[in-house]
């Protein structure tokens, strides 16, 4: 069989005149108006559009223009694709699938964090510590079954950090929850008059050994002075 490279003239004299070739096509969404045989790239929204970096063609057999938001088959430049077959990859799709794989894994870090009312860069900060050093945190709240959520989690992770994680960390928490007690509106009163003898701008601070022990716990496990 001949060597063809279609998108270049036929300098040389041929001996096989007619041939038939794979071509890669992919359908996208028009980024904007765009004619038949137009030679486009993936814009920063993943639409076909004019860009520096072309990769392919709007489909030349169309008898009209292709108008925002509709959807075409590109033809991808030849021999620019690997693994030809009915399932190729390109370096334009592959950066596109990599970045849809970056926003969902930041929007599930995200809402992880706001259950744990924490910011995602908490979030991120506690799982690097429990990886590094063992160190454990600790939230006063938590998702639903949050354990049975580890696995998902330390996945996202992963890929927001592109970090390779073994096996046995993928459902271990790295964190637990404590329930601080809410010590608010204790007056001292006079056991006689029922009147209340500590004023509360001068009250002493509260020396409770469970507020003492659980703030020594945050700042312990936390290694987050005024998160």
């Amino acid at each position: 069989m001949s060597e063809i490279t279609i998108g270049k003239l036929v300098l040389e004299e041929k001996g096989v005149k007619k041939d038939a070739v794979h071509v890669a096509l992919a359908v996208v969404t028009a980024g904007e108006s765009l004619e038949p045989g137009q030679h486009v790239g993936i814009k920063p929204d993943g639409k076909a559009g004019t860009v520096d970096e072309l990769i392919g063609i709007v489909d030349p057999f169309l008898k009209q223009q292709v108008s925002v938001g509709e959807r075409f088959w590109l033809f991808m430049y030849p021999k620019t694709v690997t693994n030809l077959r009915h399932e190729w990859n390109h370096p334009a799709f592959n950066k596109r699938k990599k970045v849809n794989k970056l926003r969902e894994a930041k929007e599930f870090l995200t809402e992880f964090a706001r259950d744990c009312d924490r910011s995602y860069i908490d979030i991120k900060r506690m799982a690097r510590q429990y990886l590094s050093y063992g160190m454990i945190s600790v939230v006063t709240k938590a998702p639903e079954n949050y354990l049975g959520k580890m696995p998902e989690f330390w996945m996202h992770y992963s890929t927001i950090t592109n970090r390779i994680l073994s096996d046995n960390v993928l459902n271990m928490p790295f964190f637990r929850v404590a329930q601080i007690p809410v010590l608010s509106n204790l007056v001292a009163t006079n056991t006689q008059s029922q009147e209340p003898v500590a004023s509360t701008t001068s009250r002493e601070p509260d020396n409770s050994p469970i507020i003492q022990e659980t703030v020594q716990e945050l700042d312990e496990d936390d290694g987050c002075s005024g998160c």
